[in-house]
């Protein structure tokens, strides 16, 4: 087995912060030595605090604390069923989960007078964007939504037939089977196929597999129907949601190479927010901070000169 080559910062606050439901979240706060502002990471499906654990003292050399999770159902978060298929009956949870997070670290002593960013990646971009349209997120002063999940690349008819599988499925007490083609993790999730569409850095890649050797407990498969459902009903909510009304200035990074996740779709939702820009990162594959070099170097850095006007502005205040 190989040791994971990054670690969670050594003088991180990892625990559990309670759900409006009670659920146990697992919380991450990373302070930086001397913190200009709070960055809220979000990050995607199936994803847990230590995958990304290389792009966390990026942020904190750049004066940036860091605040993330791991999602209800996935990483050390729990489970929402015994089958290892990723789980959830509506994405509003998910909106909820955050909130509850945001408000319970800007209770922390100092945090409520820093400035306060974001930057969320694919499924994290899709809740970011459905907690700033819902009227969250009145804290941040910036944001960043790296290939974020606003629609899928499968076709419409595809994904229409889908979503009458879903409910049929459902209707017979079915929804937490896999999805079509979806399967448990294993050997496909390591495989070169998986990488090319995440990465094309293999050693990067490979972090997320080493850590998940070390710790199975963190493998999360592929989707369920209910998962499947409630994605395709949170699309529709977006939507349907008044985005002229999120003020808040946004950066939206795209993935060249992207074939997870839909760049119609998320040039589409750019379209309609008052205050967003879009960049494309050539070369790149859908996890923008886990790729090879120059494409990683790119995201990051257009990300944190991004994010740093507002730490500026609150220290020339």
């Amino acid at each position: 087995m190989t040791e994971p080559r990054f670690h969670l910062p050594a003088d991180a606050w990892v625990g559990t912060v309670a759900a409006a439901d009670g659920w146990p979240l697992r919380v991450m706060l990373a302070t930086a030595e001397a913190p200009r502002g709070v960055l809220l990471f979000l990050n995607g499906r199936a994803d847990f605090l230590e995958k990304w654990a290389e792009v966390y003292p990026d942020f904190l050399a750049a004066g940036w604390s860091v605040l993330s999770l791991d999602w209800r159902g996935q990483g050390r978060s729990g489970r929402l069923s015994g089958n290892g298929a990723g789980q959830i009956d509506d994405f509003a949870t998910f909106v909820s989960d955050l909130d509850m997070v945001a408000r319970w670290a800007r209770a922390r002593p100092g945090l409520a007078a820093l400035p306060w960013v974001a930057a969320a990646h694919s499924m994290g971009g899709h809740i970011l964007l459905r907690w700033l349209a819902g009227g969250g997120g009145a804290m941040l002063h910036r944001a960043v939504l790296l290939a974020p999940m606003c629609g899928l690349v499968t076709p419409r008819w595809m994904q229409a037939l889908a979503g009458i599988a879903a409910a049929w499925r459902r209707a017979r007490g079915q929804g937490e089977g896999f999805a079509w083609g979806q399967v448990a993790y294993g050997g496909r999730q390591q495989g070169a196929a998986r990488r090319l569409l995440l990465t094309s850095d293999a050693r990067r890649f490979a972090d997320e597999h080493d850590w998940l050797a070390r710790d199975p407990a963190l493998a999360l498969g592929g989707v369920s129907w209910n998962w499947l459902h409630a994605a395709q009903a949170s699309f529709a909510v977006l939507a349907r949601a008044d985005l002229t009304a999120v003020r808040l200035p946004l950066l939206m990074l795209l993935a060249e190479r992207e074939a997870l996740v839909s760049n119609a779709a998320a040039r589409a939702v750019a379209s309609r927010l008052a205050h967003c820009r879009l960049r494309m990162i050539s070369g790149a594959a859908h996890e923008l901070l886990r790729e090879a070099e120059p494409m990683r170097g790119e995201a990051l850095r257009t990300l944190l000169d991004f994010v740093d006007v507002a730490a500026r502005v609150e220290e020339r205040a």
